[in-house]
């Protein structure tokens, strides 16, 4: 190692090390640093470790959000789903007729989650703007981010869009494979 220093403005030293023999190594920077800069008192940290301090935030947040996405996507499903049980279950007369008249199963749940389709993809439109405003906010913070591109908010929007449909299309799907006799008799 070699270590040259011109002036004594310098209070920080970057080395790369190896992780053989570190200990001694690291003696011997104390050593050397002490001999050039009497005044300024040695304190050494790795660099790996400092990266771990200033992301520990970031860390904490991911799992607390983590946590809080996961609950709000199983409240936010458990209420589609008795929803579209309540719809379903007051428009049992007319899925009955709609079935003896005809119409398919694929038309049916077509039917039933059509209106449920157009307020998601309506949601996800207003969401995903505002998304990538918070997102570029929050990333001005770091000296290195990603670049928020339009595929990453249509995976969001998809992924969102099946969880929000598949309790709908569920209940559809029960509705649509029901006796119509049975549904006809119930009213």
């Amino acid at each position: 190692m070699y270590l040259e220093v011109s002036s004594s403005r310098y209070d920080m030293l970057t080395a790369t090390l190896s992780p053989h023999n570190l200990p001694e190594t690291i003696s011997f920077l104390e050593t050397k640093w002490h001999e050039l800069f009497p005044a300024i008192p040695f304190s050494g940290f790795f660099l790996d470790d400092e990266f771990d301090r200033l992301y520990r935030k970031e860390a904490q947040m991911e799992k607390v959000l983590g946590v809080l996405t996961g609950m709000g996507l199983l409240v936010a499903c458990l209420g589609l789903m008795g929803l579209a049980s309540f719809i379903v279950k007051h428009r049992t007369k007319e899925i009955g007729i709609r079935k003896v008249l005809g119409a398919s199963v694929p038309s049916i749940m077509g039917l039933l989650s059509n209106r449920y389709f157009m307020l998601i993809a309506f949601s996800n439109a207003i969401s995903a703007p505002l998304a990538y405003m918070a997102l570029t906010r929050w990333l001005q913070d770091f000296p290195f981010w990603i670049h928020l591109g339009l595929e990453l908010f249509a995976i969001a929007g998809g992924a969102a869009l099946l969880c929000a449909l598949f309790p709908i299309l569920f209940q559809a799907f029960r509705a649509a494979h029901a006796n119509p006799v049975e549904s006809l008799r119930y009213e």
